[in-house]
């Protein structure tokens, strides 16, 4: 199934089969990267989750807009989404919107990761560690668990770039991305429609009690004000109407999902 254009009120779950995230061989001391696609879909996430020790009472869902009433939509009756990820197409935005984001960067306390060089398609994965990593005072993580270890290991990291390298030479959450890399709707592609195809995943997250957007391309988290728990997701939605869908304009091929709670039956 190939990349479809539809406006960010259209979006249905094959939409979310447009954005595909490729890590690319990066040589470190302990460990090489292969290259590796992971499509953007609900359940092949919620799969990662569960290998990386999350509870299954967590998921990543579908959210099929902006509006209020689309919103409503997005599991929340018991405990309020924690994270929004976001995937547009990368370099969409120019380079005087990327500029007044650098400007409005300031320090959090949100346990960030950059991107290296190397890692440059990992964007997917970091979205998905970003989510829950912010968010542990609600997800319970085993410390045998790949991804508890993963925390406490780079927990002791003061510096960003630290934690990233620390995610390129982690063998077990390499094995278990590309071990969801062949699942999902859509057909492997071809190594010149590869070429074409540049999508970016964003994360938002709340950080103590500020609304915060996770990107590892960026030097640090960029903070866009206070919220709540209530508050989230209809906050994390108009920071995301303002920074990307107006200015992307809604026939940018877009897609989002939530990192909810869903009560086991």
């Amino acid at each position: 199934m190939g990349a479809k254009r539809l406006k960010l009120t259209q979006l249905i779950q094959s939409t979310l089969t447009v954005g595909r995230l490729r890590i690319k061989s990066v040589d470190t001391a302990k460990h090489v990267v292969p290259t590796a696609e992971l499509e953007s879909n609900p359940e092949v996430w919620n799969q990662m989750l569960e290998k990386l020790g999350v509870s299954s009472e967590w998921q990543f869902q579908d959210v099929y807009g902006l509006d209020d009433e689309l919103l409503a939509m997005v599991p929340q009756d018991e405990v309020p989404p924690i994270a929004l990820v976001i995937l547009y197409p990368d370099g969409a935005l120019g380079k005087e919107d990327a500029k007044q984001q650098e400007q409005s960067e300031s320090e959090s306390s949100a346990l960030f990761i950059k991107q290296l060089p190397g890692l440059h398609n990992a964007c997917g994965t970091l979205a998905a560690l970003h989510s829950v990593i912010n968010n542990t005072d609600q997800i319970k993580l085993s410390d045998d668990s790949v991804l508890g270890s993963f925390v406490k290991q780079v927990s002791s990291l003061k510096d960003s770039e630290a934690r990233g390298q620390a995610l390129a030479d982690h063998a077990q959450i390499e094995q278990i991305h590309s071990s969801l890399a062949v699942l999902g709707q859509t057909a492997a592609l071809s190594a010149e429609d590869e070429k074409n195809v540049s999508n970016h995943f964003v994360c938002i997250t709340r950080v103590g009690d500020a609304l915060v957007e996770l990107d590892g391309i960026k030097a640090r988290p960029v903070a866009h004000g206070a919220t709540s728990p209530a508050a989230f997701l209809r906050d994390a939605a108009q920071v995301l109407k303002q920074q990307y869908v107006q200015k992307l304009g809604e026939d940018a091929q877009m897609a989002l999902m939530a990192l909810c709670f869903v009560k086991n039956e």
